[in-house]
């Protein structure tokens, strides 16, 4: 089960930051990367928040722009 308090972070600050990326990195796009790995999260034995939170944050990075984006959203989530 996904913690509460984090659950309520990424939907308020997080996942509205996605709005504003391009088509490829939209809201629908974070939706379906946090699900299939949380799907995925379940034949593991890993912190499913830990998955949560590193998904919800995967391409925060597009806000620098995208050849470095998976750089950037690493700083970001540190």
């Amino acid at each position: 089960m996904i913690n509460p308090g984090l659950e309520a972070y990424v939907e308020i600050e997080i996942i509205p930051r996605y709005r504003h990326f391009d088509s490829a990195h939209s809201e629908e796009h974070v939706r379906t990367v946090i699900k299939n790995a949380l799907a995925l999260a379940k034949h593991y034995d890993v912190d499913e928040n830990i998955i949560y939170a590193a998904a919800a944050y995967h391409d925060t990075g597009v806000i620098e722009g995208r050849e470095l984006h998976h750089i950037v959203s690493g700083r970001i989530i540190r």
